[in-house]
């Protein structure tokens, strides 16, 4: 298979994956690899499902921008990772903030 066809499966992945956990695998893999466009791919749809409020609401909208500034900061330091998300929600959980990662 051609690189630019593993990609094009990947990114179908992408598109039907609802678990963040397995998001976060796929974007550390994908980052391994040097595959810049299926990391980037899995880290939005990620960030897309974090948040627990209702999509194409304001708080949505500004839980999705939370997680990905944590989600860039953390990568910027080298810790984008499980652990790292984790740690997020959990700081989120403790105001009050439902989160779907568990």
């Amino acid at each position: 298979m051609s690189v630019e066809e593993d990609t094009k499966k990947a990114l179908e992945l992408v598109a039907r994956i609802d678990e963040p956990k397995a998001l976060l695998r796929l974007a550390a893999n994908a980052k391994k690899k040097g595959n810049i466009e299926v990391e980037r791919a899995a880290r939005l749809r990620l960030y897309t499902l974090l948040p627990s409020q209702e999509p194409g609401t304001f708080k949505h909208d500004v839980w999705q921008s939370i997680f990905a500034l944590e989600g860039a900061l953390s990568d910027e330091r080298g810790k984008f990772s499980d652990p790292a998300l984790m740690a997020a929600t959990e700081r989120l959980e403790s105001f009050g903030y439902k989160t779907p990662v568990q």
